[in-house]
Formats: C-alpha cells, structure tokens, sequence
C-alpha cells in the first residue's frame, strides 16, 4: 500500500509475474482489502493520505482477524526512529526507499516462506490433535471388548471351539490397542 502510483507500479512490477498483487493508494482502500482477501503479507508505506502508515499497522496488528498478518513497512522515511516505530508496532521488517527490486523480491519470499512453515506447522499440530482424539475415542470401545473376552475366558465353561474364537477376538484386541498406542506415541 502506496499512495505514490510509479511506487505501486513498480511494486507490482517486482512481485505479481510470483504472487497475487492487490493495491491501495489510501489508508482506508488498504483495509477493505485486508478485511475482503486477508493476504500472507502486507507491505506498507508510512506516508499515505487520510490514515497513516503507522496507524494502519497498529489497526492490523491488534484486530484479532490481521494480527496474524506480517507487515513490511517500506518508506522513504530514513531516520532511525522511524524505522523503530514501525518495528515496535510489531511491522516484521523495514525497508528503505528508494528499494531495489532483488531486495523486495527476496524479502518477500523469505518472510512467505516463514508463513508458510508456520502453516505446515500448525497443519501438523492439528493433524496430531485429531489423531490424538480419535485414538483415545477408539480406546474405550477396545477396552470393553478385551476386557468381556478376558472376562468370557476365564469362566471356563467354554466348548474348544468357542474358547478358540474368543481368544482370537482378544488377542486381535490386543493387537489393535498395542497400534492404537504405538499411534498416540507418535503424534506427542
């Protein structure tokens, strides 16, 4: 987001042949189109008419739909108290005006790809959680089903044949609840 048009052209220039550009030349054209696509990551000019750099990035970072939305600042504003502000409003990086494309490039993609870590990992974390979950709900039914086969054996009163079938249905038991386990351990 820009409010100069040759700093979003070459912007878009830069970036849209590898990513899905949306541009905003104001303050509040740049939060309708957060709020409507939530894009992976924002860049940010300081300067900018009607709501200012700074006062966007404090917007994204404390609404709850945004916060999770990295921010490059990228100004003209070179002082290091600047540079400071917008890092201290949590911006996850700065640069400098004029910008060079291979710098915004690899900015960019580096800052895509610590998202896209953070997304596989949190991917597997839930994959764990739903495994772990639906592991332990499959427990309490194995448990009953070992625990009447043990309960059917030790009564004694069974033909060989009987005792034969119940002794497979607690030893398949046995079996499923050692894979159950061996499934719980490797989703911790």
């Amino acid at each position: 987001m820009d409010d100069q048009q040759p700093n979003l052209d070459a912007l878009s220039a830069i970036l849209s042949t590898d990513y899905t550009i949306y541009l905003a030349k104001s303050g509040k054209k740049a939060i309708e189109i957060v709020d409507e696509f939530l894009p992976d990551l924002i860049l940010l000019d300081i300067i900018m008419p009607e709501i200012d750099g700074y006062e966007l990035l404090d917007k994204f970072k404390t609404s709850p739909k945004t916060k999770h939305i990295p921010v490059i600042v990228i100004s003209g504003l070179e002082s290091p108290e600047n540079e400071a502000k917008a890092l201290s409003l949590d911006a996850a990086d700065f640069i400098h005006k004029p910008f060079r494309s291979r710098i915004i490039k690899l900015r960019v993609r580096n800052h895509l790809q610590i998202i896209n870590q953070i997304k596989t990992m949190a991917a597997k974390e839930e994959k764990n959680r739903l495994i772990g979950k639906k592991t332990h709900e499959l427990k309490a039914p194995l448990d009953e089903l070992i625990g009447l086969s043990e309960i059917i054996l030790k009564e004694g009163s069974l033909n060989r044949e009987s005792k034969e079938k119940a002794e497979k249905i607690l030893n398949t038991g046995n079996r499923l609840m050692h894979m159950i386990n061996d499934i719980i351990d490797i989703s911790r």
